[in-house]
């Protein structure tokens, strides 16, 4: 699988490297173990539960309501990047400046196959 990093510090270089993470969880644990299959699983997994909290206390429920919801929460798939998440990429782009916007929007075009 292609891995991408943009680094910040180095004016947003970008380097990509190819990565085996396997094609299944039996395959991931072949290559790198149970437990560091299981230690990875385990941060995401917290990662996402914080997450569920978060936007339940921000949807004003009260700690006992969160502590009950959590007690029933299972992590599932990853969420479908919804209009939320439009609206925040929005800003995050209105905030680069305009030659990192005609790149991001050319590799948009380029990744959507326009001609524009």
């Amino acid at each position: 699988m292609e891995v991408s990093a943009t680094i910040p510090k180095l004016d947003d270089l970008e380097v990509k490297a190819e990565v085996n993470f396997g094609e299944s969880i039996e395959e991931a644990e072949a290559l790198f173990g149970k437990d560091v299959v299981y230690t990875i699983y385990l941060a995401e997994a917290i990662v996402k539960a914080q997450a569920v909290m978060r936007g339940l206390a921000l949807k004003g429920k009260s700690a006992a309501e969160i502590v009950a919801a959590m007690a029933e929460w299972k992590p599932g798939a990853a969420r479908v990047v919804g209009e939320a998440s439009l609206g925040s990429l929005v800003k995050k782009f209105e905030k680069l400046p305009p030659d990192k916007q005609k790149e991001l929007i050319a590799k948009l075009l380029a990744s959507s196959g326009s001609e524009e």
